[in-house]
């Protein structure tokens, strides 16, 4: 894979998974702390109540993860990068200059 491809996945995957991962993390952690309300209206009945802990820990674990899969790919990225630059081919024919 070309460098530039690879940095353009990434910056694809940032924004397609990196900012919904941490709207999804600053939701989730809004319900796991007790501010997230839930309104229900079924057959003319309203209820109304908090929402449950585990929808807050479970957001911010999908969230985490979203948010993961950017970070991957660029660290990635960032190593067949920083590979390709300091790989040089090297002749091994090649003569020796003259030394002083």
């Amino acid at each position: 894979m070309d460098t530039k491809t690879g940095w353009i996945i990434t910056g694809v995957t940032t924004a397609l998974c990196g900012c919904p991962g941490a709207c999804i993390i600053l939701s989730g952690a809004a319900n796991a702390m007790g501010w997230g309300t839930e309104n229900a209206e079924i057959f003319g009945e309203s209820a109304s109540g908090q929402t449950p802990l585990f929808v807050g820990i479970s957001s911010l674990c999908v969230g985490l993860l979203f948010f993961a899969i950017p970070v991957v790919i660029g660290l990635y990225t960032y190593m067949q990068d920083r590979k390709a630059r300091f790989t040089a081919e090297v002749d091994i024919n090649e003569e020796l200059p003259p030394t002083i």
